[in-house]
């Protein structure tokens, strides 16, 4: 059994599931659309209104925390961050690497609304430095968002139930 923190809006998925590679959001994703059940993705899973857990009963939830790879190249100053971090993870791979960290104050390490945070106004959103995204679609192919109209899209997308 799942919950929410906010007894407001209790919600039950149809199913939970955790990934630990794309290939394995593929499937789900095939499997939900298959099924015409409404799939969600969740990172963090904080969100007032639960819609972490689909944001209505009979969702399937991808929860994304098993997904937690960082990969970091030191000679062109980037990182491959999967969305299942904890921003404090985040932090310690970078800072173990001396590179500095645009972070927000977020819990999970996402880019959802830009990815606004505490230090913000200093190092601008998560977004300003993202590069790339690889991104599962609905129908369950797999792209990589790097153009400016793709990319913004992609970020900037919520769940909505």
């Amino acid at each position: 059994m799942v919950s929410t923190d906010n007894l407001r809006f209790n919600f039950s998925p149809a199913a939970v599931t955790y990934p630990s590679t794309t290939e394995q959001v593929v499937a789900v994703v095939a499997l939900g659309s298959s099924e015409n059940l409404q799939i969600v993705a969740r990172s963090g899973g904080h969100n007032y209104i639960a819609n972490g857990l689909g944001g209505k009963n009979g969702a399937i939830v991808i929860d994304l925390s098993n997904m937690t790879r960082v990969d970091i190249d030191a000679s062109s100053g980037t990182a491959t961050i999967e969305t299942g971090n904890r921003l404090r993870d985040v932090a310690f791979a970078l800072n173990n690497q001396a590179m500095e960290a645009a972070l927000t104050g977020r819990i999970s390490f996402g880019t959802a609304g830009g990815g606004f945070g505490f230090a913000s106004r200093m190092w601008g959103l998560t977004l300003d430095t993202v590069q790339s995204m690889t991104v599962v679609l609905a129908n369950s192919t797999i792209v990589t968002a790097s153009s400016t109209s793709i990319h913004w899209s992609m970020a900037s997308v919520t769940s909505k139930p």
